[in-house]
Order: structure tokens, then sequence, then C-alpha cells
């Protein structure tokens, strides 16, 4: 799980030094945006690969085995009518963690403005992306560390209280922190990637 889960910040990291190469070595923007695009496809071509190579799970086999030999004793609808809390509780989950980590892109702006990353234009926002990224990734790393040591409820638990704390924060001392402060604005904003990664 915890591979699974840190590949995604080795993904933003990939992704966000693959815009910086191109844009710096001064490559078109039409070859920029189609390389990009298309090197999203090379690590699931890899990925499908091996995982064509692995077999499947004995639980999966028994079922298969069972619904060849006509037994439909695993029934989707059933299935699904005992897990309805489960699935219901993990999607209103994602859903509202999905909401604050794609808002705390509303903060970009300020940092960028703070940490001011070189470049003029194309290359000011893919070096902005690049810092940003680097920001993110302690939490990624953090998460992978402590997962199974203190298991995933309670880093969720732990990561979800950090993250009120420091939205709170970063929301009802925004203008105060963004102007007087903004070293602690920024490393606020950090924490919020930070937990929310984690």
């Amino acid at each position: 799980m915890g591979l699974v889960f840190s590949n995604q910040g080795l993904g933003y990291l990939l992704s966000a030094i693959i815009m910086v190469i191109l844009v710096n070595s001064g490559a078109s923007l039409e070859f920029t945006w189609r390389f990009a695009l298309a090197f999203g496809a090379v690590v699931p071509i890899i990925s499908l690969y091996f995982r064509m190579q692995m077999h499947e799970s004995e639980s999966y086999e028994k079922v298969a085995q069972a619904r060849e030999s006509g037994d439909n004793g695993v029934d989707l609808s059933l299935t699904i009518r005992r897990y309805a809390w489960h699935l219901a509780g993990t999607a209103g989950n994602w859903l509202l963690f999905d909401i604050v980590f794609y808002a705390n892109g509303l903060f970009n702006a300020d940092v960028m403005h703070i940490i001011d990353p070189p470049g003029e234009g194309l290359q000011e926002m893919a070096n902005a992306t690049l810092i940003i990224v680097l920001i993110m990734l302690p939490g990624y790393l953090a998460g992978v560390m402590f997962i199974n040591k203190l298991g995933r409820k309670n880093v969720q638990i732990l990561g979800y209280c950090n993250m009120v704390l420091w939205f709170g924060i970063a929301g009802f001392a925004y203008d105060w922190l963004r102007v007087d402060a903004p070293m602690l604005f920024v490393a606020i904003y950090g924490l919020t990637f930070f937990f929310s990664n984690f």
C-alpha cells in the first residue's frame, strides 16, 4: 500500500521535472505539451506489462471457478448491499478530501509571489510547479514511513485533524500571514500539503 501511495508523489515530481526540462531547454510549445501528455502513458504501459505477468489471488480464482460452474453464490448486488456503508464512507471521504486538496491550489499564486521562482512566463510557471511539488513530497514520504506503524485509520485521522488546523490558520489569518509573515505563510502552506499527503 505504501509503495502505491508513494508513487503518486513520484509521479508529481517526474511530471514537474519533465516540464521544467522541456520549457527551460527551449522546446516549442507544441512539442512540450504533446511530449508531456504522451509521457504520462509510459509508466502505465510499463505497469500494465508487469500486471499482466502477475497471478490472480486465490480468492479471485475461487470465485472465477465457482462462476464458471454456474454457482452464483457471489452476487454483486448482495456484496454492494453488505458493504454499502463502507462504500459510501470511502466515496464521501475521498470527495471531501479532493475538495480540500484541490482547493489548496487557491494559495498557489500567493506562495509563488512570496517565493518568486526564476524565469518568466511559462518558465516561471514550470519552476513554480516544481517548487510546489518539492514542498508536498515530504508528506508522501512520511505517509509511507508511518502508514504501517500507525495504521491507515490513525494516519488518516491525524492528517485530517492537522489539515483542519493548518487550513483554519491559513484562512483566518490570511491577510496578516501574506503581508506581515510571508515565510510563515509558506510554511503553513507546506504543512497543509504535508498532512494532506500524509
